[in-house]
């Protein structure tokens, strides 16, 4: 919190504390205050992790100046570089994509690539290269994945505090903002997701030194022919789905779905929503980069007959999950917009209409795949041909599920950024700015609920950025949401560029418009027009 005379100058102790440990914050104002305007500018962090901030204007004595800083600009002030958030939203972009390549190929080896081994493998010694080449890819991609999970988790914990300090990325390594940011939901929500790949990986590692995690091939006795496929036991296989369980709800209990209500409904949606996401993509990353390593060992037609057998078994799990992201999807979004309007009306709205559009094509790709050229492949493979253009065809939708899905990650890693509109606070001061033809604009409309308001109108000098001492005559013509009659108000002249509406009565909810008019002597009337959301 901080308090400024009309001058820009702070006239508070800068301690903020909680009188009585309670949810109200103060700040103590230094002695000998004298008459005057002065601006109290906050900026305080949810329990999702966002930031929010305000800031008002009140008087001491009879008052004075207005303030020489705008209150918008004061309440902004303390905001995270813009670097800071980009890399913010890249670095969930990349925590995503980590889960959904270690987890989803996790799913894989176990639900699709064992059981397409033990259908499909032969006889023949190359048979057990191929299942060498796999895990040694699979093993592979399983560590770059870790390390992308550990790494993004914890430079979230830092960029969290940067964002929630309003700070650089260097800044926020100080022990003290990281302790204030470990204080929140957020912070502990990237510690956590931190200790659950850890626990991933130790899990999983103990399990391959046992030679239990990556199903494998060998002889069925010595000196007989043929292979039989070495299965995992269900003790490694419970720890691991166990351990990716819980990597796998650490988005959810880190935002929103945690502390919007219904939590009882939104977690649960949260947590198969991520499921799911894995699941589908590390299954397409898994036929994309893990089998075709296996399939160059094998002549043409078994490596059309292990496609087909892999494919097979991950179609259905890609149905599945199609189905729980969009039920999980639909089901969120009607919880966090509340209105259709919203979809349009807010950053949170837009990127949910986005991720509609291409979660929609990309079931456009998956049908293709399920419908047609699964079936295909499966016809070449059972005559025993080479799969020729149904190959090339699963390999080109797979490639374009791939690309969407990263898309999709990308937008989610802004969506959730955002603050949903049913989780932002109804009502309370709303700010808007507009510039006319000599002068800046500053409305502050509060409570900005149904019923009677107060409306502050602040004229600066664009030139200077000075209060503009010789406005008058300032009315405010306000036009109910739908085009209902418009209301003209004349606000009364508080200190030189400060009017006020004490008693505005903006009855209807939805959108207002605030058409300003101010006059000056010799001068033409400066003009212009702002929205405001009443509650």
């Amino acid at each position: 919190m901080r308090v400024l005379d009309a001058n820009g100058r702070r006239v508070d102790d800068g301690h903020v504390v909680r009188p009585g440990g309670g949810s109200v914050v103060s700040v103590a104002l230094r002695r000998g205050l004298g008459s005057g305007t002065y601006t109290a500018a906050y900026r305080v962090i949810s329990d999702e992790g966002h930031p929010v901030w305000g800031a008002f204007v009140f008087r001491v004595g009879a008052g004075g100046p207005a303030p020489a800083a705008q209150v918008a600009a004061l309440a902004g002030g303390a905001e995270a570089p813009p670097a800071v958030r980009q890399a913010s939203d890249m670095n969930r972009t990349g925590g995503y994509f980590a889960l959904a390549l270690g987890l989803g190929t996790l799913l894989f080896l176990f639900a699709c690539w064992l059981p397409a081994l033990r259908e499909a493998s032969g006889p023949e010694p190359r048979w057990g290269d191929a299942a060498e080449a796999f895990a040694a890819r699979w093993r592979a991609l399983w560590l770059c994945s870790v390390a992308l999970g550990a790494v993004t988790a914890a430079l979230g914990v830092v960029l969290q505090a940067a964002t929630a300090a309003g700070t650089s990325f260097t800044a926020a390594l100080h022990p003290a903002v990281l302790q204030d940011v470990l204080d929140t939901r957020a912070g502990r929500g990237w510690l956590a997701r931190l200790a659950g790949w850890l626990l991933v990986a130790g899990v999983v590692e103990v399990a391959s030194r046992r030679r239990q995690a990556v199903p494998r091939i060998q002889r069925v006795a010595l000196g007989a022919d043929g292979f039989a496929v070495a299965g995992p036991s269900r003790g490694p296989v419970a720890a691991v789905g166990i351990a990716a369980a819980l990597l796998a709800a650490t988005p959810a209990l880190a935002g929103h779905a945690a502390v919007q209500s219904p939590v009882a409904v939104l977690l649960p949606l949260n947590v198969v929503h991520v499921a799911a996401m894995c699941a589908w993509l590390g299954g397409l990353a898994s036929i994309a980069v893990l089998v075709p390593a296996a399939g160059r060992r094998l002549e043409p037609a078994e490596r059309a007959q292990l496609l087909a057998a892999a494919l097979t078994r991950f179609s259905p799990i890609a149905l599945g999950s199609v189905l729980a992201l969009a039920a999980t999807g639909v089901a969120q979004a009607a919880l966090h917009l509340h209105r259709l309007d919203a979809l349009t009306g807010s950053a949170y709205g837009r990127a949910v209409a986005i991720k509609v559009a291409l979660l929609a094509a990309l079931i456009g790709l998956g049908a293709l795949n399920r419908q047609r050229t699964l079936p295909r492949l499966q016809a070449v493979t059972a005559g025993g041909q080479a799969p020729g253009g149904a190959a090339r065809t699963v390999r080109n939708t797979i490639g374009g599920e791939i690309a969407l899905l990263l898309a999709v990650l990308t937008v989610t890693g802004a969506l959730v950024s955002y603050a949903p509109p049913a989780a932002q606070p109804s009502g309370g001061p709303v700010e808007r700015d507009a510039s006319g033809s000599m002068d800046d604009l500053h409305v502050a409309v509060s409570p900005a609920r149904s019923g009677v308001n107060t409306i502050d109108l602040y004229a600066f000098r664009s030139s200077d950025g000075l209060a503009d001492k010789d406005m008058r005559d300032v009315r405010i013509v306000a036009t109910p949401p739908n085009g209902g009659k418009p209301v003209t108000f004349a606000a009364r002249a508080v200190t030189p560029g400060h009017f006020v509406v004490p008693t505005a009565p903006l009855t209807t909810p939805g959108a207002w418009t605030l058409e300003l008019t101010g006059h000056m002597l010799g001068m033409p009337p400066e003009n212009a027009v702002v929205n405001v959301p009443i509650t």
